[in-house]
């Protein structure tokens, strides 16, 4: 039994660790909108990955884990991969505050503004084409 003993104490620290990252993770931007646009609603329909997910332009853009949900309410944002899944609950970003960010190149993104903050969330053209999308009259900003 002694044997184990390192491992089990190596394996509880990185967990612990593990914990504190998701959560720092969560505090720059994620958690506020949670605050502001929290939902129990479980997926309901397609969903799309989200390639980058940024809250704020000062961060560099990483890889995101994130999955958008088109509904009739609005987007719903959610954190597609297990192990990066604490303090990320989901939430609904109403139709209203969701805007198509239009590149030079033809690329688009998702702006969202709310009180909680604005982020751009980088994701497929098939997105665009979904029929919640498609309904709305987005407004389209040009980058």
């Amino acid at each position: 039994m002694m044997n184990y003993v390192p491992f089990i104490l190596a394996n509880l620290v990185f967990f612990i660790a593990w914990l504190y990252f998701m959560r720092l993770m969560a505090s720059l931007g994620w958690s506020e909108f949670v605050k502001q646009h929290g939902t129990k609603m479980v997926k309901a329909g397609r969903s799309y990955p989200c390639h980058s997910l940024v809250f704020d332009p000062d961060h560099p853009r990483g890889r995101s884990t994130a999955s958008l949900t088109p509904t009739s309410e609005g987007v719903l944002f959610s954190c597609g991969i297990f192990f990066f899944r604490p303090y990320h609950p989901p939430f609904l970003v109403p139709w209203d505050l969701v805007m198509i960010l239009e590149s030079i190149d033809g690329g688009k993104s998702l702006l969202v503004k709310s009180d909680a903050g604005t982020f751009i969330a980088g994701v497929d053209g098939d997105f665009f084409q979904s029929p919640h999308v498609l309904c709305r009259d987005l407004k389209i900003l040009e980058s």
